[in-house]
């Protein structure tokens, strides 16, 4: 299985894994989260800061090292770790028909970080799942900059 970093040129294919994954949430009556989001430009950006990645003929996603802006705050609860560097994975996309992204996507950001986050919509019961499945503790809750709420999470390799 070929993990690339994306290119301007995957954009359009990117952005079509968002339109099919935004209505398997749909369907599993996932109504709140990815509305409007993500853009061609928020594809772009990431493209431009080298996070993207397209996993061949499967999905995308988004591996941001870094601190993430909307985890300086945590609400019923705590990070397990605040003083280790940490990567979020972000944007996990598939392309109709294709299956084990998540598996993927996970391995890959498991082998090239020791610290990972995420966070997911309350209603998102499969990356609940895919979460605890890889061993993510759950933390509390963080806000978006539109003040919604996300379900947090974080591994790390020397747990």
């Amino acid at each position: 299985m070929e993990i690339r970093k994306s290119t301007t040129a995957d954009i359009e294919l990117i952005l079509r894994m968002y339109d099919h994954s935004r209505g398997v949430m749909r369907a599993d009556g996932n109504h709140a989260q990815w509305v409007g989001y993500p853009t061609a430009d928020d594809v772009a950006e990431d493209i431009a800061r080298g996070v993207s990645y397209i996993v061949e003929g499967l999905g995308t996603f988004a591996l941001v090292p870094g601190d993430e802006p909307t985890y300086a705050y945590i609400d019923h609860g705590h990070w397990l770790d605040n003083d280790t560097p940490y990567s979020t994975l972000h944007r996990l996309a598939a392309l109709p028909g294709s299956h084990g992204i998540a598996d993927i996507a996970f391995r890959y950001a498991k082998a090239h970080c020791m610290h990972l986050r995420a966070d997911t919509h309350h209603s998102n019961r499969p990356m609940h799942h895919i979460l605890e499945k890889e061993n993510f503790i759950y933390c509390g809750i963080i806000y978006m900059p539109d003040g919604s709420p996300r379900d947090a999470y974080e591994w790390w390799r020397t747990r």
